[in-house]
């Protein structure tokens, strides 16, 4: 179980991490 748990809040963080990347990606391509 902790180690499910571990794994779940990795997966949100890096998730997030991503989003946070596609979104700065996004607005740099707008700005160009």
């Amino acid at each position: 179980m902790l180690w499910e748990e571990s794994f779940y809040f990795t997966s949100v963080k890096y998730f997030k991490k991503c989003e946070e990347v596609v979104k700065r990606c996004y607005v740099l391509s707008l700005k160009k």
